[in-house]
C-alpha cells in the first residue's frame, strides 16, 4: 500500500511536465521571428556605417549607424563588426535597432579579439529594402587609426 500512496504525486509530475512542453512548443512555433528564416536572393544588398569616416576625440563617446540599401526585401540580416580593440571600446549595451528592424541577438564572444555579431529582424514580416538597420556607442581609446569594418 505505501507504494500506491505516491502516484498520485508521480501522475501529477507528470502531467504537469507535460503542460509544459506542450507550451514551450506553441510558444516557440507562435513566435514570428523564430518562423522567419530568409536566404539572400540577390547580390545588390549594402550595408553601410555612417558616419562612414570621421576624426574624434580619445574618450568621447560616438554613434555609428547602420543602413541597409537593396533591390529586394530583406528580412534580416547577421552583421559582423570587425574592430581593433585596442584603438576603440564598442558597448555591447548600447547596441539599439533601428526604425524599421528589431534587434534580435547580440553575440559578444570574440569581443576582446575584435569581433562581434549583432542580429537584426524586419519588423515587417514582407521585409525592407531601405532602413537604418540599428546602431553602435563606441569610444576611442588612443590616439591613431583604426577601420571597423
Amino acid at each position: 500500500m505505501k507504494k500506491l500512496t505516491k502516484l498520485p504525486l508521480y501522475i501529477g509530475m507528470g502531467v504537469l511536465m507535460l503542460s509544459l512542453l506542450f507550451t514551450a512548443y506553441q510558444v516557440t512555433n507562435s513566435a514570428p521571428a523564430l518562423q522567419t528564416q530568409t536566404q539572400a536572393t540577390t547580390d545588390k544588398v549594402q550595408v553601410q556605417l555612417i558616419p562612414a569616416k570621421g576624426t574624434f576625440p580619445i574618450g568621447e563617446e560616438v554613434e555609428l549607424a547602420f543602413t541597409l540599401v537593396s533591390d529586394q526585401e530583406v528580412g534580416g540580416s547577421d552583421l559582423v563588426v570587425r574592430f581593433d580593440p585596442t584603438f576603440v571600446n564598442i558597448f555591447p549595451d548600447k547596441i539599439s535597432a533601428g526604425n524599421q528592424f528589431g534587434l534580435a541577438s547580440v553575440n559578444i564572444t570574440n569581443i576582446a579579439k575584435g569581433e562581434m555579431i549583432v542580429s537584426y529582424v524586419a519588423k515587417n514580416k514582407t521585409g525592407e529594402k531601405n532602413a537604418i538597420l540599428g546602431s553602435i556607442k563606441m569610444v576611442g581609446l588612443k590616439k591613431g587609426q583604426t577601420v571597423i569594418n
